[in-house]
């Protein structure tokens, strides 16, 4: 296991820059809007996928929005994990710095689970789900319910903690586009 010092160093200085200004992955609304026509969902939050959040989205509302699906359908609620959080930031910042959109590093097959074992964070099961392109907590959360794999991460009893994490990059047509990352874990 790697140290996590040069993590810590590295997220300290990001963060509050950031906050200044094979699994499925979902991207851009504009592929989704296809898929969620499909299964009858109203695609009008997904209309114009080029805009981004003016700033990071709240964590709390994640939880909330988490929860208030995990609750209804009978499954207890996760608790937001700072490990989760920090290991959610790294990969995020990952897929902007190496330039990839993938649950594992394509230059070397890092895994989600190497950025939460970086976290500090010891854990038993871990899942993880990504969106691109969404730039609210509501329309990630319905495209993730919407997602049968997202949906199973989501939802799944094995998981108690999760972290979330969103920054601003680009997609692969080179405009601005919100990454967001959601780790689960249980210990």
């Amino acid at each position: 296991m790697a140290s996590a010092r040069p993590f810590r160093t590295a997220f300290n200085r990001i963060v509050p820059f950031l906050l200044a200004g094979r699994m499925l992955t979902l991207t851009s609304s504009a592929s989704l809007g296809v898929l969620l026509q499909l299964q009858g969902v109203d695609t009008a939050y997904a209309a114009d996928h080029a805009v981004v959040a003016a700033q990071p989205l709240n964590d709390t509302d994640f939880l909330a929005a988490t929860n208030a699906a995990r609750v209804a359908a009978g499954i207890a609620p996760l608790r937001l994990d700072v490990q989760l959080e920090h290991a959610a930031m790294a990969k995020a910042i990952d897929m902007k710095e190496f330039g990839y959109w993938d649950h594992f590093r394509p230059s070397d097959h890092k895994a989600p689970w190497d950025f939460i074992d970086e976290a500090g964070y010891t854990y038993r099961v871990a899942g993880e789900n990504l969106a691109r392109g969404f730039h609210s907590v509501q329309a990630i959360t319905t495209a993730w319910l919407n997602s049968p794999a997202h949906r199973a991460n989501l939802l799944s009893p094995k998981y108690t903690d999760v972290g979330f994490a969103d920054i601003e990059g680009t997609d692969e047509n080179g405009n601005p586009a919100l990454f967001t990352v959601q780790m689960f874990a249980s210990r």
